[in-house]
């Protein structure tokens, strides 16, 4: 059985973990200037309001050209991010709160329907087939990138009910999209609560931009499973926990991406965000996604595909 003693030294050791943890928060706090990191992202909105954007149609892009604007588009979101917002309860709730995060949800959200539209829209399964192994080529490129908030959109949105219903439509894929779908998801896969995924970013050096819905489905986990307080001490393993969950976002969110036109990818460093390069023009249509609703997509498929087709 354990002493007194031994049990003092490991309650000691929590506490200079703890410290450490802190002392790493207060640094990275003391150089975020959560003002200045949204500045950037709020003038390109207000641009893109102002102006005309063309649409872009994924077949008349070639995916690395594609994935570079979505990357480049996705992390000015991700940089923007407060990350005391992750922590914030109420941006679920509070349409004010949290307005840098609230962005991004919002973003995902579109995006991922706007992909799920893009399949869905042609008429014939061949041209269906085609687009949806387009999307399936700019994950991949995007992942290659470490762009993981495209990866689980792009996923999202081809494996919605909408798209996935379309029989006829994925019979037309090619051997070679049926295996890089299979690539895909065995890669971004729930399974043991992404453990694939999990590892992959632990690995992962800057600059990447992991997916957040992830984070705030860790931190909820561990706001609900967890109290403040055992008895009258301060629970520091959830404190933690919550630092491990938000860790990624901090120590990936400062390293901007260099992108060039072969698609190459090289780190920013440090970003300076009056300093680094502007979007890309075509990125600026991405601030202006329709809105489509997930029973029009459905009412969309099942006028391509009904279910009973005579």
């Amino acid at each position: 059985a354990g002493t007194g003693t031994e049990a003092v030294v490991v309650r000691d050791a929590s506490v200079v973990m703890l410290a450490q943890n802190l002392r790493r928060l207060r640094r990275i706090q003391e150089n975020f200037q959560p003002e200045k990191h949204s500045r950037s992202i709020e003038f390109c909105e207000k641009f893109a309001a102002r102006n005309s954007t063309p649409s872009i149609e994924p077949l008349a892009v070639k995916p690395g050209q594609l994935a570079r604007y979505i990357t480049l588009f996705h992390y000015e979101l991700f940089y923007a991010v407060d990350p005391p917002e992750l922590m914030d309860s109420k941006w679920n709730n509070d349409k004010d709160g949290c307005p840098n995060l609230r962005r991004y949800v919002d973003h995902f959200n579109l995006f991922s329907r706007w992909i799920a539209h893009t399949v869905i829209s042609p008429v014939t399964p061949k041209e269906r087939a085609a687009v949806f192994h387009r999307w399936l080529q700019v994950a991949n490129i995007c992942r290659q990138h470490q762009n993981y908030t495209a990866v689980f959109a792009i996923l999202g949105g081809v494996l919605s009910t909408a798209v996935y219903r379309l029989k006829q439509t994925t019979r037309k894929l090619s051997k070679e999209a049926e295996d890089l779908l299979q690539e895909l998801k065995d890669a971004m896969s729930p399974r043991g609560s992404y453990a694939s995924y999990r590892k992959v970013l632990a690995a992962c050096e800057p600059p990447c931009i992991p997916y957040l819905g992830l984070v705030l489905q860790d931190l909820t986990f561990i706001e609900d499973g967890n109290p403040d307080m055992l008895g009258e001490a301060i629970n520091f393993g959830k404190r933690k926990q919550v630092f491990n969950a938000v860790s990624h976002v901090l120590r990936f969110q400062p390293h901007g991406y260099l992108i060039n036109s072969d698609g190459i990818v090289s780190s920013l460093g440090a970003v300076k965000t009056l300093s680094r390069p502007q979007l890309p023009s075509e990125a600026f249509f991405f601030f202006k996604l329709p809105i489509i609703w997930e029973d029009e997509l459905y009412n969309l498929s099942i006028q391509r595909e009904p279910k009973n087709p005579t």
